[in-house]
Parts: structure tokens; C-alpha cells; sequence
């Protein structure tokens, strides 16, 4: 999600000229730009562990709805 803003800072210690996504331009996602992003994200980990912080790992596919009822059409037509 590519977020914009007039000033180009912080909006609660995040720095908004880093966000990106596929709707920018081909030029602005370069190997650098990525790497940067990649660094500010480790870095941000990194704190957030030091600080006592807890990374959840979760399985792939889990979901926080829970299951819904089947629903069958079965009979379903008027005779």
C-alpha cells in the first residue's frame, strides 16, 4: 500500500517515504530502495525484540474467521 504524504516523515515512528507497492513506477522499486526497506526492517525486529517484544509464527493458511456452516441447496427447487 503506497502511502503519501506532503511532508515525507514520520507518522507514529514510521517513515512513509519507505512504503511501496506494485502500483509505483518501475524506476522508483530499484535494488537499492529494497534493500533499504529490507535494512529498516531488520532493524525495527531487532528493537522490538530487544524491547521485550515476541514474534508469533503462525502456520500457513490459518485464518482468524471461524469455520462456516455448510450450506447444501440440496431440494432446494419448487416442485
Amino acid at each position: 500500500m503506497a502511502v503519501k504524504v506532503s511532508s515525507g516523515k514520520n507518522h507514529d515512528g514510521l517513515d512513509l517515504e519507505l512504503l511501496s507497492n506494485r502500483d509505483d513506477p518501475a524506476e522508483g522499486r530499484t535494488v537499492a530502495s529494497r534493500k533499504r526497506i529490507r535494512d529498516r526492517l531488520a532493524c525495527d525486529v531487532e528493537q522490538y525484540l530487544m524491547q521485550g517484544g515476541v514474534v508469533e509464527v503462525v502456520e500457513t493458511g490459518a485464518n482468524s474467521e471461524a469455520p462456516k456452516k455448510p450450506q447444501t441447496n440440496y431440494g432446494g427447487r419448487p416442485i
